[in-house]
């Protein structure tokens, strides 16, 4: 299970998405072909490209061409230049102002554009930066220093409000509401965006209303329903019954979907044998008394695609469970146990659904006896 939990995650990663593309290399040629579309949850530092879907694959870098993109998806452009290096995401910031600066190349993606600036997206661990270039002009980076000072008094270079406020005035977007706009916007994607739009002359509802027609859902609901394979222990019953499932997926790029956290509701129920106290002619004896075991439980997950297609996908996922309990005949005890259950599945055409799991053996709390509960689980889904 550990080499597992260790490798699976690596697979997931390592596995190639190809899409139809482009690089543009350094002389101004765009050759077209197909690239490694991943999950870049930070900027990448390359890209994988080929010329044939099948072909030998090659890796470029910011420094050796100008840009790619993936058709329909993302671009990227290339940016060599002066960059700051400080940690400008809260807690993870410097103790004093962090100047550092390299002369480095990066890849920026394009966020807005406009009649007069277009702005541009970087990031990494413990990092963001924002870019702006005045039409088709070098772009430059908005900075931003947030540190610690004594007494780990957060203290802010804001230098990114004073460089976008020269901006507005010398577009003469300058007026109350952006300065007021200003005074407010964090070094954020969604106020630096707006302030863009606003030296660009643009309505900012219309272009966000725009910006999110193009943009895919991060989110999906899931609805299912399987049969459910339940060995409870002491005395030790079996029962297979029917189990409901919905919940909401939330990808880490709604493009590429190969990471995804799920975080679903389940209902089922089991019929057993429990043992219970009652009085004999003798005094106290226990005896199985057959009953109907409600459970309701909450289980968030962590999906990988080991194989990914717009049509068809493999995964796996593992999780916790939490589950709680009832029964049909009066009990004094409401059941509660954290089982950790792992699934593997196939998605046909992002729409549906089919998978096996497995809850591994977990332990009752507050039930008044000792059992254990193990489920094995197989069914389908709706994906919405």
């Amino acid at each position: 299970m550990f080499i597992l939990t260790v490798l699976f995650p690596c697979v997931a990663l390592a596995q190639p998405n190809y899409h139809e593309g482009f690089v543009i290399k350094n002389n101004g040629d765009s050759v077209k072909g197909f690239v490694n579309y991943r999950e870049w949850v930070y900027s990448p530092e390359s890209v994988e490209f080929r010329t044939e879907k099948t072909g030998p694959t090659t890796k470029y870098t910011a420094n050796v061409i100008k840009g790619f993109g993936v058709n329909g998806f993302v671009t990227y452009r290339s940016y060599v230049g002066d960059i700051t290096m400080n940690k400008n995401i809260f807690p993870n910031i410097s103790s004093g102002i962090d100047t550092t600066h390299l002369v480095k190349a990066i890849f920026l993606k394009p966020v807005r554009s406009g009649l007069n600036i277009n702005l541009y997206y970087n990031n990494e661990v413990n990092k963001d930066r924002f870019f702006i270039a005045e039409g088709n002009g070098t772009p430059v980076e908005l900075k931003y220093y947030e540190y610690y000072t004594s007494g780990s008094t957060e203290e802010y270079g804001n230098v990114y409000k004073t460089q976008l406020e020269l901006l507005a005035e010398k577009y003469n977007k300058s007026s109350e509401k952006i300065t007021r706009d200003l005074e407010l916007a964090k070094y954020e994607l969604i106020y630096i965006t707006h302030i863009a739009d606003e030296i660009n002359g643009i309505d900012i509802k219309k272009a966000d209303s725009a910006a999110s027609v193009n943009r895919p859902s991060n989110i999906r609901f899931i609805a299912g329903v399987a049969g459910n394979y339940t060995v409870n222990s002491n005395p030790g019953s079996t029962s297979f019954s029917p189990k409901f499932n919905a919940g909401i997926d939330v990808f880490f790029n709604p493009d590429v979907q190969q990471l995804v956290l799920r975080l679903e509701l389940g209902y089922t129920w089991s019929t057993g044998l429990i043992p219970v106290q009652q009085p004999g002619n003798y005094g106290v004896v226990t005896v199985n008394r057959q009953i109907t075991q409600y459970s309701f439980s909450i289980n968030p997950q962590l999906i990988f695609n080991i194989y990914n297609t717009d049509n068809l996908k493999v995964y796996i996922d593992a999780g916790a469970s939490a589950n709680f309990s009832s029964y049909d005949q009066q009990q004094n005890t409401r059941p509660f146990w954290v089982s950790v259950p792992v699934q593997t599945g196939i998605v046909f055409k992002r729409n549906w659904e089919v998978f096996v799991s497995y809850a591994f053996k977990a332990k009752y709390f507050n039930a008044g006896f000792d059992s254990t509960n193990q489920s094995t689980c197989a069914g389908v889904k709706r994906l919405f």
